[in-house]
């Protein structure tokens, strides 16, 4: 098998449930980000620009999924401890807003690149926590990732297509922007499966991440229209994803 060939498989199918991982194993099955990231600018190039308003679909859609496997998440740890998955929760919580970049930092230049990096990295850390629960829970917060990745391409895209960047650049950055995430994910793997006493924490720590990452980030971009009209679209795109993911997420837990 060629080595495209069999990236591709380890990418986008799953080994069997009972199937012990290995942290190569969360490396390859997170590598899928960079795809989905890639398909995003898809637009820009097939387009050759992408108004707002695409923009803000797309986060409403990830949103929406983000905050539904955040709660299933939470609520599956939660079985195991409350407590523990409400600590791991605050913990997020702290985090992100400790990391969480200023407002001016994100414009341009070498600032701009370390809040990508460093936000592709904290989703890719949320990744490895909950892969190191469970396959299950790993593989239900992979797919809200996933699908959150493929509006933050369109995103970098989009900007950068806006200040003249050829289209393949542009679809080469989307790509190269997650990478952190399955690096990291690999990472967190690694450390949090020695320590299974701190799994639930781990778990709720995941979850309060991607939920401050959809509150902080992806709804307010989706809701940002100054049209009421455009702001209820968002909305209704976004509990629509949500719905779509609750019931994904069923049907893998299983």
């Amino acid at each position: 098998m060629f080595p495209t060939q069999a990236w591709l498989s380890r990418a986008f199918s799953s080994p069997p449930a009972d199937a012990a991982l290995a942290s190569t194993d969360v490396l390859m099955e997170c590598s899928a980000a960079l795809a989905f990231a890639a398909l995003g600018a898809v637009p820009c190039v097939l387009m050759g620009s992408t108004g707002p308003s695409a923009v803000r679909l797309a986060h409403a859609a990830a949103g929406g999924a983000v905050v539904a496997t955040a709660s299933a998440l939470a609520l599956d740890a939660a079985r195991d401890g409350a407590l523990a998955t409400a600590l791991g929760a605050a913990l997020a919580m702290i985090f992100a807003l400790l990391t969480r970049p200023a407002d001016d930092a994100k414009a341009r230049g070498l600032p701009a690149v370390v809040a990508v990096l460093s936000h592709a990295a904290s989703e890719g850390l949320a990744l490895g926590l909950a892969y190191a629960k469970s396959p299950e829970d790993g593989r239900i917060a992979r797919m809200s990732v996933l699908a959150h990745n493929v509006p933050e391409g369109l995103a970098t895209a989009a900007v950068l297509r806006s200040r003249g960047v050829s289209a393949p650049t542009c679809v080469l950055a989307a790509l190269l922007a997650v990478v952190p995430q399955p690096l990291s994910a690999m990472a967190a793997f690694s450390f949090a499966s020695r320590m299974a006493a701190l799994q639930t924490v781990f778990v709720g720590f995941a979850a309060g991440l991607m939920l401050m990452i959809a509150l902080t980030e992806l709804l307010p971009d989706a809701l940002s229209s100054p049209s009421k009209k455009n702001r209820d679209v968002s909305a209704a795109v976004a509990c629509l994803a949500a719905v779509a993911c609750v019931c994904g997420s069923s049907a893998l837990m299983e």
